[in-house]
C-alpha cells in the first residue's frame, strides 16, 4: 500500500507473442525477465535472473492479497500486473536538489504539489505507494485496502516510510503544482479546503481512472495532475492501471516532475 498467501510457483502460463493467459506454459520466469531488459526496466548488471525469481516470491504475495482482497479485477494476470508495476524495479535518476518550500521533513522543505513514491511499502495489489503535497506541510493519500483518504505532515508521512526503503520527491512548476494540489485537496479530503475531512473515497484498484470512487494512491495523484491544470497537456491521454512506479511514465515530457529529493 501483508500476509503469504503461497509461494510462487515457477510456471507462468504466457501465450508467446506477448498475450497471457492460455496456450504454451513456460517452467521459469526467464521471458518476463528479458522483457523487462528488453522494455528498459531491468539492468540485467544490476539484477540477476535468480535474484529476479526471488523477488517474485515477495512480489506473487502482493499480488494475491489483492485478489483475495478484492482489490483486483480477476481478469489481471500476474504477468500483466508486474508489468505495470515496471516489474518490479525503479530507475535510477539524478536528484536536483531544489530546497525551496515551507513544508520541512527530515531537513528538506517539501512543497505543494510535490509528488512523493516510496518503495517503503507495498499494499495488497501494489508495489510502493504514491502521495501528493496537498498544503505546504501537508500530504495526502490512499493508504490501501480497507482505507479511504487521509492528510498527515509532510514529516510524518516520511517518517513512516523513509525507515522501510527510499522517499523520492517530485517537483514540477509551481502554478501547475498549486493547481493539482488545490484539486486532490477539495476533491479527495475537504470540499471546502479545511482541515475537516468530509470526503471519503473507498479503495480499490480498478481501470476506471477518470471516476473519484473507488481510488487508489497513486490514481489520486494522476487525477490530481490531470483534473487540476486544465487544459495544459500535462498528463498523457491514458487508461487502465496507472502504479506508483509507473506514475512518472504519464507525465508529458515537457512537464515532467524532476526528482529533486530523496530520503
Amino acid at each position: 500500500m501483508k500476509r503469504l498467501v503461497g509461494i510462487l510457483s515457477l510456471s507462468l502460463v504466457l501465450l508467446v507473442g506477448g498475450q497471457y493467459g492460455t496456450a504454451e506454459e513456460i517452467s521459469n520466469y526467464e521471458v518476463l525477465y528479458n522483457q523487462g531488459i528488453q522494455e528498459g526496466y531491468i539492468n540485467s548488471e544490476e539484477l540477476s535472473l535468480d535474484n529476479f525469481e526471488k523477488n517474485n516470491e515477495e512480489f506473487n504475495k502482493v499480488y494475491e492479497d489483492g485478489k483475495t482482497e478484492n482489490i483486483i479485477e480477476d481478469s489481471l494476470s500476474y504477468s500483466e500486473w508486474l508489468k505495470l508495476n515496471n516489474y518490479g524495479q525503479y530507475s535510477n535518476e539524478t536528484v536536483n536538489e531544489q530546497p525551496q518550500g515551507r513544508g520541512w521533513a527530515s531537513g528538506f522543505y517539501i512543497r505543494r504539489g510535490d509528488v512523493l513514491v516510496t518503495n517503503g511499502t507495498s499494499s495488497a495489489g501494489f508495489l510502493g505507494h504514491a502521495a501528493i503535497a496537498n498544503g505546504e506541510n501537508q500530504v495526502l493519500d490512499m493508504p490501501g485496502s480497507g482505507r479511504t483518504s487521509r492528510q498527515m505532515s509532510s514529516q510524518a508521512w516520511v517518517n513512516e516510510y523513509k525507515g522501510k526503503g527510499w522517499v523520492r520527491v517530485y517537483r514540477t512548476s509551481s502554478g501547475i503544482a498549486d493547481n493539482a494540489a488545490r484539486w486532490a485537496d477539495r476533491n479527495y479530503f475537504s470540499t471546502n479546503g479545511t482541515a475537516n475531512q468530509n470526503i471519503f473515497p473507498s479503495y480499490s484498484i480498478t481501470t476506471q481512472l477518470y471516476s473519484k470512487n473507488p481510488s487508489y494512491c497513486s490514481k489520486l495523484v494522476f487525477q490530481a495532475y490531470w483534473f487540476g491544470t486544465g487544459s495544459v497537456p500535462v498528463m498523457k491521454n491514458s487508461s487502465g492501471i496507472v502504479t506508483p512506479y509507473g506514475l512518472m511514465d504519464r507525465f508529458n515530457a515537457n512537464y515532467r516532475p524532476s526528482l529533486i529529493h530523496i530520503y
